[in-house]
C-alpha cells in the first residue's frame, strides 16, 4: 500500500519541517522532515548548518530526500503487517513507524496480526516515551481506530548554526502546497489509461535521430528551450551547470513532456555537482552528474502517470518513479525503476 494524501499531510503535521540539521527532542540529529541517519543517506552530520540562504531550493532538497524515506516506511509497513487493513490503518502505522522505527517489534502489530484490532489500537499507546509523544500518538490511535484524520499546516520552523531549533515558524506550508511538492505514488488521474498520440511518438522519436540537425526557434535570453530556464537546472549547491550544459536531448524531452499533458514541468533536481550529489545520497553514478538527467513534478498529475509518458515516450533513457517526483534521464541504454 502507498500512503494516502491525508495521511502525509498527517505525518508532516506530526514531524514539521526543517531545512538544515537540527537536534530532535531526545537528542539525535534529524533533518527535513524527520530524517535522520538510520533512514539513510543523506547523514544529517554531513550537511551544512544554519538557516539556508536560499529556502526554497533547500525545501526542494527536504523533499526530494523524504520522497524517498517514506517510501523505505511503507515498505517495513506493508512487509510487519500481515492482514488486510483499511487505508487509515496504514496511515496510522506508516506515521508510527516514521517516528518510532520500531513496526517490526511492536506488540501492537502482534496483536493487529492475530486479528484483534479493539486491543492493537489501545497498545498503541503504549509507546509514549518522551512525553511530548504523546499528542501525535493519541492522534495515531485515533486515526488507526476511527479514520479521523489530524488537521492543520505544516510548519517550517528555524534553526540556529548549533542545530538548535530556534522555535521560530519561517514558513507555514497548507495541504494543498505541501501536496504539490510530495505527491504519493496514487494514481488519481485518467490520463494513465490514454493512448499515448501517435504524433507525440513520432515527434520523439525524430528528436532522437536527427537532434543534431534539429532547428531551434530563437530563445530569450537564460533560456534552454522554449519553457525551459537554464536557471531550473542549476545546481542547488553551487549555482553552476555542467561544463557542456544540460544534454539538448533531455530539454527536448521534456517540452515533449510538458506538450502531451499541457501544464508547466517543475523542475526539481537537474545538474547536481559532486558535493551536491554526495550530500543528498544520490548515487555515485547519477545522470545528474553528467546533466543528462531531471526530476520532475507536474501539478496535478501524479508520479505514476508521468512515469506512464515517460516509459513510452523514452525507451532508450532512463525513467524512475518516487512518491513526490518522476525521475527521468538520457542515458545510452534502457533503465526503469
Amino acid at each position: 500500500m502507498k500512503t494516502s494524501d491525508k495521511g502525509i499531510v498527517a505525518l508532516m503535521t506530526h514531524e514539521g519541517v526543517v531545512p538544515a540539521p537540527y537536534l530532535d527532542s531526545v537528542n539525535v540529529l534529524t533533518y527535513g522532515v524527520g530524517h535522520t541517519k538510520a533512514a539513510g543517506a543523506p547523514d544529517p552530520s554531513s550537511l551544512p548548518k544554519g538557516m539556508p540562504s536560499d529556502l526554497d531550493s533547500a525545501l526542494e532538497d527536504v523533499f526530494e530526500v523524504f520522497g524517498r524515506d517514506i517510501e523505505k516506511y511503507e515498505a517495513a509497513v506493508d512487509k510487519a503487517i500481515t492482514v488486510p487493513v483499511e487505508q487509515h490503518e496504514f496511515d496510522a502505522a506508516v506515521s508510527f513507524h516514521y517516528n518510532t522505527g520500531a513496526i517490526a517489534t511492536a506488540s501492537w502489530v502482534k496483536t493487529l496480526n492475530s486479528g484483534d484490532r479493539k486491543g492493537a489500537a489501545a497498545q498503541i499507546m503504549n509507546w509514549t516515551k518522551p512525553p511530548e509523544i504523546i499528542p501525535r500518538r493519541e492522534d495515531e490511535q485515533t486515526l488507526f481506530a476511527t479514520g479521523k484524520y489530524p488537521s492543520g499546516n505544516i510548519n517550517v520552523w528555524g534553526v540556529d548554526a548549533n542545530s538548535k531549533l530556534t522555535w521560530k515558524v519561517v514558513r507555514t506550508l497548507s495541504p494543498e502546497e505541501a501536496l504539490s511538492s510530495i505527491q504519493n505514488g496514487k494514481d488519481t488521474e485518467k490520463e494513465a489509461s490514454k493512448p499515448i498520440r501517435d504524433k507525440v511518438k513520432d515527434k520523439v522519436e525524430s528528436v532522437k535521430q536527427d537532434i543534431q540537425d534539429k532547428k531551434k526557434p530563437e530563445l530569450a535570453e537564460g533560456y534552454l528551450s522554449e519553457h525551459f530556464k537554464a536557471s531550473e537546472f542549476t545546481c542547488h549547491h553551487c549555482g553552476t551547470l555542467p561544463d557542456g550544459g544540460m544534454a539538448t536531448e533531455l530539454i527536448d524531452l521534456l517540452e515533449d513532456l510538458r506538450t502531451h499533458f499541457g501544464k508547466p514541468v517543475t523542475i526539481n533536481s537537474g545538474y547536481r555537482c559532486p558535493t551536491h550529489n554526495a550530500n543528498i545520497g544520490g548515487a555515485k553514478n547519477s545522470q545528474h552528474l553528467l546533466g543528462t538527467a531531471a526530476d520532475v513534478v507536474i501539478s496535478g498529475v501524479s508520479p505514476s502517470t508521468v512515469y506512464s509518458w515517460a516509459d513510452e515516450n523514452n525507451p532508450t533513457g532512463g525513467v524512475g518513479k518516487y512518491n513526490s517526483f518522476t525521475h527521468i534521464d538520457v542515458r545510452s541504454g534502457k533503465a526503469r525503476w
